[in-house]
């Protein structure tokens, strides 16, 4: 995460406050995954064991947080994406485990998050859309069957 904040521009902060940072955004996430996106903002710094006031003085308000949350999620994929992608003898492979990786990290219950407030063409999205086109485009293509122009109850003429 210390390499996402350099990475977006952000201030260098004390080991202490990236500690906290890091827990807000961890217990943020298990929040939004668990009681979705309204949970109160109390609830969050409890989980993550920090103050209010701590949890506003990184996060000003619920969409700041919720981008942090987002780009953590994107960063963490996206690091995924590439060693599945060099561990996998297949890119197939590498496709399946990542998918089954982003259930497990119940990325769908993020998802109306990332709709909301995630522009697609973001420079913060570029590793997890890189990551993912490697993925996609060494996966070997299957033929598509194509639909027979009979229909099934017509009896077959030879």
């Amino acid at each position: 995460m210390a390499d996402l904040a350099a990475r977006t521009g952000a201030p260098r902060l004390r080991a202490d406050a990236t500690r906290n940072r890091e827990r807000i955004v961890a217990a943020a996430q298990e929040a939004f995954v668990e009681l979705g996106a309204d949970v109160p903002l109390d609830e969050i710094a409890r989980r993550a064991g920090v103050g209010n006031a701590t949890l506003y003085r990184h996060f000003p308000d619920r969409r700041e947080l919720s981008r942090a949350v987002v780009l953590a999620v994107f960063d963490t994929m996206a690091t995924q994406a590439e060693a599945l992608l060099a561990a996998a003898p297949r890119a197939f492979d590498a496709l399946g485990q990542f998918v089954h990786g982003a259930a497990e990290w119940n990325v769908g219950a993020l998802c109306p998050m990332l709709a909301e407030w995630m522009d697609p063409g973001s420079p913060t999205s570029m590793p997890l859309r890189t990551a993912s086109t490697k993925l996609s485009s060494r996966s070997p293509r299957r033929p598509r069957r194509r639909a027979a122009s009979v229909p099934m109850s017509a009896p077959a003429t030879y």
